[in-house]
């Protein structure tokens, strides 16, 4: 699993704040929480026009894969982390559905089926690649930093 973030470009006016913009890359299972952030202008790659193949050689090379596994747990928090026999079904189960995608994918692109459908099954496990500009960063940063 890749995380990856790196500033482009940083400008700043006589009478202007300063402007940072940079690239990242991130497993899509954390996209939706990224756009929450409504103080940035964002660029990001779409699973409608990524090819078939290259979304395959993507998710095979770097796929999302749990760094800790974690229980189950009411409200937006995940419980304590999983052990012994848990933690091998749980596992074990993610990396079958794993490979079950990728081996569908592989099925439904060579029945000529759309892209957009075929690169949906694979976005669980795979990243996207965006560019966001902004000038607000402080709120971002200090979500970020445990």
């Amino acid at each position: 699993m890749t995380i990856k973030a790196s500033m482009i470009l940083r400008s700043k006016g006589p009478y202007h704040p300063t402007v940072k913009t940079m690239s990242a890359r991130y497993p899509r299972i954390i996209h939706a929480e990224h756009l929450r952030h409504r103080a940035f202008s964002f660029s990001v790659s779409s699973s409608r026009a990524i090819s078939v193949e290259s979304m395959i050689s993507d998710v095979e090379a770097d796929p999302f894969i749990p760094l800790i596994w974690r229980s189950a747990k009411k409200g937006m928090v995940a419980g304590v982390e999983l052990h012994g026999a848990d933690l091998i079904a749980v596992r074990d189960s993610y990396m079958r559905s794993l490979e079950n995608a990728l081996r569908e994918a592989r099925v439904m692109a060579s029945h000529n089926a759309a892209k957009e459908v075929v690169n949906r099954i694979l976005e669980p496990y795979g990243h996207v690649n965006m560019i966001m500009t902004g000038t607000d960063w402080a709120n971002f940063y200090a979500l970020r930093r445990h």
